[in-house]
């Protein structure tokens, strides 16, 4: 059975060298063979174990063997919870507390591999880890055990302080804490500390994209985008996509410094999209989706793509950490406000990097004829220089108002500001039969709605909006990202003292 236990980690090992360093979708194929046939080896193992009742558990060859078993089944139930959440008629109220078992019981069970002395210790670490600073974030509400993890993280951090790994969680869990200058010099001492393993580098190279993302220091964060374009395969598509919705936040010199065409990055999207057994990642499709805008001879500009791609990361949820910081978003988002209200058509028009025009393409039968606008509306459309300019609102307007409003409350909520917070995403839900193509900003605004219910402590308002989310719609951008935290949310509800309507 040692045996066994080695080929089933050798198994998920290699499979998971395979997804780092192989950087294409083929390789998640031949990764996700591996994987289940050492899962199916760790259940045997498991089921060997517990027949082993009157076996000595005292000897090292014993403690090694527990080790192996609990970091395979812990790991295997952790991901077993996501793959129920998110396979469909997993929503009765018994998949729900199933799910919640087999999260305990994989927890519990890393928590005793990371607690023994056996050789698999420092891989039951790791996997704790990465739940509490990736998956609880990512696809969870952003509730990751950081004590825990700090805990976990402190008694290799005094033997290995300038190891790689060591060194990039540091920097993680100093992100999650809003602590941002922190974590930008231990990611820089990551990249600095080997120059082997190229694949470290890029995934400190995301981190410090988001680091500057989060204080707006777009040229900083463009310059680590565009190093993952030039060197990472991982997602050539988020990349690209990335950097111009980088660029797209910065100022027209700034970009023509650059020497980028944020319009030609737009384009190039859909082109680099992947497919894994036919069907295409979430992100990446919704990615191209967006992209789609410029696709057109006259591109209608997406307004700020950057901060919609940080809301996608569950990146609202580090910044609102830092109240500075998401003041400082409040502003940049208000003055997207702004420009939306004062003159629809002057956002797709006149923001800057780039001014461009409405193309016919993108317009109604219906829209052709609302009459144009006069340019005497706004002194800024009398100096455009280009005379094919439509000035009259895009198809794409109701759409950037409710994702403005969405990201507005989102700010309003981290600052304490809890009733306009709530304003904003009425205001979303109350628009839904106006929206024409960002139809995930209904559900998600919901989840957020019912989130921050439980902020305030109405629990029953909270799970209702949170499972009116769930329930009543489909076949939206991001679905099961958006069920994964649905799940978390719901989970976190239950035990919770329940306050009148």
């Amino acid at each position: 059975m040692h045996a066994e236990i080695c080929y089933a980690e050798c198994l998920l090992q290699k499979a998971t060298l395979t997804f780092v360093q192989d950087e294409n979708m083929i390789s998640f194929i031949k990764g996700g063979i591996k994987i289940r046939t050492s899962y199916q080896i760790y259940k045997d193992c498991q089921h060997a174990l517990n027949m082993s009742q009157g076996v000595s558990r005292d000897t090292d060859t014993f403690s090694q063997y527990e080790g192996g078993v609990k970091l395979g089944i812990g790991s295997f139930n952790l991901v077993s919870l996501y793959r129920s959440t998110e396979t469909e008629g997993a929503s009765s109220l018994a998949d729900a507390a199933f799910g919640s078992l087999l999260q305990e019981f994989g927890l519990a069970q890393l928590r005793e591999g990371a607690a023994s002395h056996s050789l698999r210790a420092i891989l039951c670490v790791l996997t704790l880890l990465l739940y509490h600073t990736y998956v609880c974030l990512i696809l969870g509400t952003g509730e990751g055990n950081l004590v825990e993890a700090e805990a976990l993280l402190e008694p290799y951090l005094e033997k290995f302080p300038k190891g790689s790994i060591i060194l990039f969680y540091t920097a993680r869990i100093a992100v999650l804490r809003g602590h941002f200058e922190k974590a930008q010099m231990k990611f820089v001492e990551c990249i600095n500390s080997q120059q082997q393993w190229k694949q470290i580098h890029h995934l400190c190279y995301w981190e410090l994209m988001w680091c500057h993302s989060f204080q707006q220091q777009w040229r900083e964060a463009y310059r680590y985008a565009d190093l993952l374009c030039k060197e990472s395969r991982w997602s050539k598509a988020i990349y690209v996509y990335q950097k111009a919705a980088i660029l797209s936040m910065m100022s027209e010199e700034e970009v023509k410094k650059s020497g980028e065409n944020v319009v030609e990055l737009f384009r190039q999207v859909e082109g680099l999209k992947q497919r894994l057994a036919g069907k295409s990642i979430p992100t990446e499709k919704f990615a191209v989706r967006k992209s789609r805008r410029y696709s057109a001879a006259k591109p209608v500009k997406l307004i700020i793509p950057a901060l919609e791609m940080m809301y996608v990361w569950n990146g609202f949820t580090i910044v609102g950490k830092r109240a500075d910081a998401t003041e400082s978003l409040l502003v940049t988002i208000e003055k997207a406000e702004e420009e939306l209200r004062k003159d629809p058509s002057e956002y797709t028009l006149q923001r800057p990097p780039f001014v461009y025009s409405i193309h016919s393409s993108l317009i109604s039968e219906r829209e052709e004829n609302i009459q144009l606008h006069s340019c005497s509306r706004s002194e800024n459309i009398h100096r455009c220089s280009c005379p094919t300019f439509l000035h009259h609102p895009s198809e794409f307007h109701p759409d950037d108002q409710c994702l403005v409003q969405m990201l507005k409350g989102l700010c309003l909520k981290h600052l304490g500001r809890l009733l306009q917070a709530e304003l904003c995403f009425t205001q979303v839900v109350s628009s839904e039969k106006r929206i024409r193509y960002d139809h995930y900003l209904v559900p998600f605004t919901l989840y957020e709605l019912g989130l921050l219910y439980k902020q305030q402590g109405d629990f029953t308002k909270a799970t209702r909006y949170i499972e009116d989310a769930k329930l009543n719609y489909k076949d939206y951008s991001m679905e099961s990202r958006l069920h994964f935290r649905i799940h978390a949310a719901l989970n976190s509800l239950k035990g919770s003292p329940v306050s009148s309507p």
